[in-house]
C-alpha cells in the first residue's frame, strides 16, 4: 500500500494562541485522510459546500480523498445507529492533545468510541470507557485494523485499566513505500481510530 496523493491543506480542529493549525504537505496518508473525515462523522454527516461554488463539490475532490470518503462511509453504516444513543466523554491518560467521544446504547449492548490524537507529542494514550455493562465482556474491534483482529475484553478492564491506543497507525501513516519527506512529519502528530464494542457475555 502506498498512500494516495492528495494535494492542498487541511485545517485541523485544534487552534494555537496565534493561528489555526494546519496539516500541510504535498500528499496525505490514509491516516491523515481518515482523521479529517472522521472528525466530520463522529456526530453524523456534516459535510457541506461553503458558498455553492462548483470547485467545492465533493465530486471535485482528488481521487484519494474520494476513496477515503467512500471507505469511511462504509464503516459509518456500521455504527451510525449508535450516534443517537447516550453520549460520554471518556477520560484519556494523555490529555491534552488527545480527545474522545463515546456513544452507548441504553442497554449497554453496543458502543462506538472515536479517539483522536490532536497534535500531541505523545503517540500513545489510554482511554477509560464509560456507560458499559460492568459485569460483561465486550468484543472490541478497531477500524484501523482488518476484520479478524477483534479482542474480547472484560468491561472492568476497559473502565478501570483503560484501553491502550497508539496513533497514528504506523502502517496507515507511512504505508510500505519510501520514507516520506520532511513536509510529511506534522501528519505523525495526528491520528484517529474508531473502536466498536459489542457485548458478548
Amino acid at each position: 500500500m502506498v498512500s494516495p496523493f492528495v494535494w492542498g491543506s487541511f485545517a485541523a480542529v485544534g487552534k494555537s494562541d496565534t493561528h489555526n493549525e494546519h496539516l500541510s504537505g504535498r500528499w496525505y496518508s490514509h491516516s491523515a485522510l481518515d482523521y479529517h473525515i472522521r472528525k466530520h462523522l463522529m456526530h453524523g454527516i456534516s459535510f457541506g459546500n461553503i458558498n455553492g461554488m462548483a470547485s467545492q463539490l465533493l465530486s471535485a475532490a482528488p481521487a484519494g480523498y474520494i476513496e477515503a470518503f467512500q471507505r469511511n462511509m462504509l464503516y459509518f453504516r456500521q455504527y451510525r445507529h449508535l450516534l443517537l444513543e447516550d453520549v460520554y466523554h471518556p477520560k484519556l491518560s494523555a490529555a491534552p492533545g488527545w480527545s474522545a467521544i463515546q456513544y452507548v446504547t441504553g442497554d449497554a449492548a453496543e458502543s462506538v468510541v472515536f479517539v483522536f490524537r490532536d497534535q500531541s507529542e505523545k503517540a500513545q494514550s489510554k482511554v477509560y470507557l464509560r456507560g458499559i455493562d460492568a459485569s460483561a465482556k465486550y468484543s472490541v474491534s478497531s477500524l484501523n485494523q482488518q476484520p479478524g483482529y477483534e479482542r474480547v475484553i472484560a468491561s472492568s478492564v476497559l473502565m478501570k485499566d483503560g484501553l491502550s491506543v497508539t496513533l497514528p497507525s504506523e502502517w496507515l501513516a507511512k504505508g510500505d513505500g519510501l520514507p516520506p519527506g520532511a513536509d510529511f512529519l506534522d501528519q505523525l502528530k495526528y491520528g484517529s481510530d474508531v473502536l466498536m464494542l459489542k457485548r458478548v457475555q
